[in-house]
């Protein structure tokens, strides 16, 4: 499958997820004084499309093409890759973890649906709720991790054209660290962009923390 195909994969299943939601997926929860807000969205078909992607991802292995250390990858180009390999876990998480707050509201009601939305806070919610947020960041974490240490490219690298690798005669990199601090950097993009955009080789400062760098992949 070449990148155009996969690229296109994860926006056809995206917006199919969307539709069959309701344009929402996953549980939420937001508070500001006295006023909350709780929805919860999932489908049949969204909690199937992220089963056939997690069946995907453990079978499937993208091509470990050779790479070409001397071509530059950009800053937006990694922060695109990230934000497509986002949306791939979310889809393959979200579904299920709105599952056990709609099972809860269905005790209240009486009656099963797919998607709610109530404002006013139950005392449950964040039990429900935050685990779900939990498990989604443990398994991009996981992703990110396994494809680095096979030393093959996620989903987003592989539709970018790059993939992580050693920063060549240094020692074998901290791969879990660097997905670690990678996180934290992302979160304070405005902070880490900066100095990435003004180095020559654009690299973030957690590849040079972790000894890694981002090549891109010949064609």
């Amino acid at each position: 499958m070449n990148r155009l195909a996969q690229f296109l994969l994860v926006l056809a299943a995206f917006v199919l997820n969307s539709w069959a939601s309701g344009g929402n997926i996953g549980a939420s929860s937001e508070c500001k004084n006295a006023e909350c807000a709780v929805s919860a969205s999932s489908s049949i078909i969204s909690v199937g499309l992220g089963l056939a992607f997690a069946l995907l991802l453990a079978v499937y292995r993208q091509p470990q093409n050779p790479f070409d250390s001397d071509k530059i990858v950009g800053v937006w180009r990694r922060f695109g890759a990230f934000l497509l390999d986002f949306v791939v876990v979310l889809m393959i998480m979200a579904p299920v973890g709105a599952l056990p707050i709609l099972v809860a509201e269905a005790k209240y009601s009486g009656t099963f649906e797919w998607n709610f939305t109530r404002h006013y806070a139950r005392p449950t919610d964040a039990i429900l709720i935050l685990p779900s947020a939990v498990a989604t960041f443990l398994a991009l974490f996981v992703y990110l991790y396994l494809h680095a240490r096979s030393h093959r490219p996620t989903i987003g690298q592989f539709v970018s054209g790059y993939r992580v690798t050693a920063t060549p005669g240094s020692e074998p990199p901290n791969y879990a660290l660097r997905v670690v601090l990678s996180f934290i950097g992302l979160c304070a993009w405005s902070v880490s962009l900066v100095p990435a955009l003004r180095r020559p080789d654009k690299a973030f400062w957690w590849d040079v923390v972790t000894r890694t760098k981002v090549a891109r992949v010949v064609s």
